[in-house]
């Protein structure tokens, strides 16, 4: 069942949960030498004010949560638009991560954002894949990010 989070008790058992749930593949698949860290989203965003207005969370929970997106309205000082972001999504089924991209387009319209921003993990097996369902969307390609040590 797809549900909003906005409670940081269940915000924790989310983040616990997604953390071990797709453990080895951020081992194999995760950002360059960054992984997910469950304890750092807890720390930055358990707050019950900050998740009913800066971050705007989504899940699916059967037995445990399965998949998660989440979404930041930012301001674009560049452009002077205000965009509506992938924040993180991660999901083990693909009927259900596409729901829970639905409803936050939806809520994202509803606040009056006209762009989302959608970001993808190059090193994931399905990175090319879903750049080609995000074309199909309607999403256009608009820039890379490079990442070093320093």
């Amino acid at each position: 069942m797809i549900k909003k989070i906005t409670d940081p008790k269940e915000f924790e058992i989310l983040c616990r949960q997604i953390a071990a749930k797709f453990s080895s593949e951020n081992e194999k698949y995760g950002h360059w030498e960054s992984k997910i860290n469950p304890e750092s989203l807890i720390k930055a965003w358990g707050d019950s004010r900050l998740l009913n207005f800066h971050l705007h969370v989504w899940a699916n929970k059967e037995e445990e949560y399965d998949s998660v997106i989440m979404f930041q309205g930012v301001d674009n000082h560049v452009t002077g638009e205000k965009q509506w972001q992938e924040y993180f999504w991660i999901s083990s089924n693909p009927k259900v991560s596409f729901q829970l991209l639905n409803r936050a387009k939806k809520f994202g319209k509803s606040l009056g954002y006209k762009k989302i921003i959608m970001f993808r993990v190059i090193n994931y097996p399905t990175s090319d894949k879903l750049c080609k369902v995000y074309e199909k969307m309607g999403f256009k390609k608009d820039s890379e990010m490079f990442v070093s040590n320093l």
